[in-house]
């Protein structure tokens, strides 16, 4: 591309390369895994019958690998209960969640390339965290 000014005097050739991302990131969850007991943010056992979520004692550790290479990883968002909790933009994409809580829930997390493509992963844990 170029331009001229009202004269037609043309200003040197320029060369703009753009890459489209057609593709989502990818993104997999690291910690919590699924039918493992963590206890105070340590992995410490798997666990026999409970086949889909975590069990967490104490402070639930949240890690996601997520790489997007075309486009890279814009920012990783974190959720319970659909309020945003933490947002993260530097790898390794971590989040701790320490508030008094017990019971079954549902992590959410968002990862979003520089493209605007995003990818979810539900992360279901039973915690049982008395934070005092």
């Amino acid at each position: 591309y170029f331009s001229r000014d009202k004269a037609g005097n043309p200003e040197p050739l320029h060369n703009l390369s753009i890459q489209i991302d057609r593709t989502a990131p990818q993104a997999e969850v690291k910690t919590p895994r699924a039918s493992y007991l963590y206890v105070m943010g340590r992995e410490l056992i798997p666990l026999e019958g409970i086949d889909n979520a975590a069990v967490v004692i104490g402070p639930v550790p949240v890690e996601i690998y997520a790489v997007d290479g075309v486009s890279g990883i814009h920012e990783v968002r974190f959720f319970v209960e659909d309020t945003v909790q933490h947002i993260d933009n530097t790898t390794p994409y971590t989040w701790e969640w320490d508030e008094t809580v017990v019971g079954p829930y549902n992590i959410d997390v968002e990862v979003e390339n520089g493209a605007g493509d995003v990818v979810d992963r539900d992360i279901p844990v039973i915690v049982f965290n008395w934070n005092t």
